[in-house]
């Protein structure tokens, strides 16, 4: 049943990526060609797509980017309040990813004055009030054990929070964002994935010096995930400790809705549309599963250890035969 679940989750994600990509950039052929790439990419990060690494945080993120679209050409305060609300489902689902979300939406209402420096806003933090307060409710009935954990954590960090050199840290983050990056779009291939950034930091370059500039400069969406993108490297170069890749959950997906956009941008200029054409039909066939047509084949049939590690863990809880999961579940 928790396979049938998320897998059903792994086609609503798919669509609603489509969905997503096609209000945000008005593009059939964007629209179809990206949600496909990530429907068939090998990372893990797009979602429930792949069943053996399931994650929630994708979807929640489409919802979240599709709200501030709405935000952005609609004043009604409910959007305020949906926007806090699933902002906080995911920060519950995405850990670090999660707490780097908090301190930008904290800062930027003061980025973007003209539409979030409003009074509407602070339905925001209501919003973030009713997904918290099941936690909060629990910290009083548990003697602030959540609480207690987290300081805990950060007095005597574990093992595996070995401290980095800020000069080892300057190189691996980036160098970590491009393989993420890579694995997402490019099959793994770093090389083709750092040429790919390279032609999409050219085509918006020429975009800036060109005619596309207002357009680029008014589109609220791409400039508010562009700035959370380099905030959260900034932040997680400066965090002194390992990086796993699960921290950056989210990334992908913001990344997915930035390429779209460049290119949405680039297919409105006559002399960019074939690149555009060249880019997307490069990326469709590189990620390309043949194992999806008959007959069909399982070239990795998922992550065993990780399912093992977690078997013994849930048999562990249920062995206690708990009143209160909550406990187990916020510890």
């Amino acid at each position: 049943k928790v396979a049938i679940f998320f897998a059903i989750l792994g086609v609503i994600t798919v669509v609603a990526t489509y969905l997503l990509l096609k209000a945000l950039t008005n593009n059939l052929l964007i629209s179809f060609s990206l949600s496909f790439v990530a429907a068939t990419s090998i990372l893990w990060m797009f979602g429930p797509i792949h069943i053996w690494h399931p994650s929630l945080t994708p979807f929640f993120l489409i919802v979240l980017i599709y709200i501030l679209h709405k935000i952005a050409s609609h004043s009604n305060p409910l959007y305020f309040l949906f926007f806090g609300i699933i902002a906080f489902l995911v920060v519950d689902t995405s850990a670090s990813f999660g707490f780097v979300l908090v301190i930008y939406l904290l800062i930027t209402p003061f980025i973007f004055k003209k539409i979030l420096l409003r009074k509407e806003y602070l339905l925001v933090f209501l919003g973030a009030f009713l997904v918290l307060l099941p936690r909060i409710i629990f910290e009083i009935k548990n003697n602030f054990l959540i609480s207690k954990s987290v300081i805990n954590t950060i007095t005597n960090p574990p093992p595996h929070f070995r401290q980095i050199s800020i000069f080892d840290r300057l190189l691996d983050r980036p160098d970590q964002y491009l393989r993420i990056f890579s694995e997402a779009f490019t099959k793994e291939a770093k090389i083709i994935g750092a040429l790919l950034l390279i032609t999409l930091m050219l085509l918006a370059i020429k975009l800036l010096f060109g005619k596309a500039y207002l357009k680029i400069k008014k589109d609220f969406v791409f400039i508010y995930l562009v700035y959370f993108t380099f905030i959260s490297l900034i932040f997680f170069t400066i965090y002194p400790a390992s990086v796993w890749d699960y921290y950056l959950v989210g990334i992908p997906t913001i990344l997915l809705v930035i390429v779209a956009k460049i290119l949405s941008f680039a297919a409105k200029e006559r002399s960019l549309n074939r690149w555009v054409i060249i880019i997307l039909v490069s990326l469709a066939v590189l990620n390309l599963k043949s194992n999806l047509l008959p007959p069909y084949s399982t070239e990795w049939p998922g992550d065993g250890g990780t399912y093992n590690n977690e078997k013994k863990v849930v048999d562990y809880i249920s062995g206690q035969i708990p009143h209160d999961y909550s406990v187990y579940a916020y510890s």
